[in-house]
């Protein structure tokens, strides 16, 4: 992966002498596949004898949108060819079945994963920072419609990932899975707790993807999918050994998205 960026940057600093720049907006309609499992598996301590085993998936299907400030090269050399690079904030958010708590929690923490359980409602809330590089290739027709496809990593970063439950009697319970911190919260009064081990997923994750799309003139749409490549969670598999038994866990999950984008290059 470090090869791809390397020539990626060796691309950009040798076309910038001979190439057009341009700078545009890019925005639209994000969905978010956040795919996680969770499997423990419990042992006697000589190591034989299964006692439980138990595997949890989840996939949220997470709406909502992306901002990008955008700026590219057109390669003059190759007409049609052109380098774009941008960053934006994204977020995303969904509903999430109680059954499926205990596979984002992945099991670390029992208290906060029943506290959350018990509530009526609950949502999931992503904020990213993103930065899109693309190689791409635009054909345009004398009336000025092109079309164009790109592809290249997408690099990003965590901002906040919440996860929120809510009961009836409007007690919140908010579990920051970047930083892990939760918060309980009942009206006006709040306590917050702050554990490593509720830190469940890593800030940073690189995805790889492409888009097609249509441009007249100044303005553009296009369709596109990034999947993440990196296991984003902080704790992928542990082992612990209590009460003379051995615990197991393996933990996994990815994070694909799917982008509709409208945007203006000036």
């Amino acid at each position: 992966m470090k090869k791809i960026f390397t020539l990626l940057l060796a691309f950009a600093a040798a076309s910038a002498s001979f190439a057009e720049m341009k700078w545009g907006v890019d925005a639209g309609y994000d969905h978010n596949w956040l795919i996680s499992s969770s499997s423990l598996q419990i042992t006697s301590s000589d190591g034989q004898t299964v006692y439980e085993q138990k595997s949890s998936k989840a996939t949220l299907n997470l709406d909502g949108f992306h901002v990008s400030a955008m700026f590219g090269y057109n390669i003059e050399a190759i007409p049609g060819l052109f380098l774009n690079a941008g960053l934006g904030y994204q977020f995303a958010t969904g509903a999430v079945r109680p059954d499926q708590v205990s596979s984002l929690i992945f099991d670390l923490n029992k208290d906060i994963s029943v506290e959350i359980e018990k509530c009526s409602k609950i949502t999931y809330k992503m904020h990213n920072l993103q930065i899109p590089i693309r190689i791409g290739y635009e054909y345009t027709f004398d009336n000025g419609v092109g079309v164009m496809v790109q592809a290249g990593p997408l690099l990003n970063f965590g901002l906040d990932w919440q996860l929120i439950g809510e009961t009836a009697t409007g007690y919140v319970a908010t579990l920051h899975q970047l930083s892990g911190k939760f918060v309980g919260k009942q009206g006006d009064n709040a306590t917050t707790r702050r554990d490593s081990d509720w830190a469940h997923y890593n800030v940073f994750d690189i995805a790889l993807g492409g888009s097609v799309g249509v441009s007249y003139k100044w303005v553009y749409f296009n369709i596109g999918c990034d999947a993440g490549l990196l296991n984003i969670c902080k704790h992928p598999s542990y082992t612990m050994n209590i009460d003379g038994k051995r615990y197991d866990t393996d933990n996994m999950s990815r994070n694909v998205q799917l982008k509709m984008s409208v945007g203006a290059r000036f």
